[in-house]
């Protein structure tokens, strides 16, 4: 994988946690506007990086070797998963107010 691609599939992942972001402010604020906004670029980059932990530590205990770019993004991405999933089914647990 040459590093423009994976520079690529960084910025995607982004763009995905911010979408994920921005169904949760829907979710809480039920309109958008620029607070809503706001909220869905801070949510977006918690899941970036709440998703990104666990699979970057892997791939440094691995020594960042170039052959093991691509393996990282399938944890990621479970991970990334598993948190739109938390999103659908508790809305609001990330400023404490629980909508149910």
């Amino acid at each position: 994988m040459k590093r423009r691609h994976l520079a690529l599939l960084f910025f995607l992942y982004f763009v995905a946690a911010v979408a994920i972001g921005l169904v949760e402010a829907i979710l809480i604020y039920r309109v958008v506007n620029l607070e809503t906004i706001g909220f869905a670029i801070g949510t977006g980059f918690l899941v970036y990086m709440m998703s990104g932990v666990v699979p970057f530590a892997i791939w440094g205990a691995r020594g960042f070797r170039a052959a093991n770019w691509a393996s990282l993004f399938i944890p990621w991405a479970v991970l990334a998963v598993g948190l739109v999933i938390l999103f659908c089914y508790c809305p609001g647990w990330l400023d404490g107010s629980r909508k149910t």
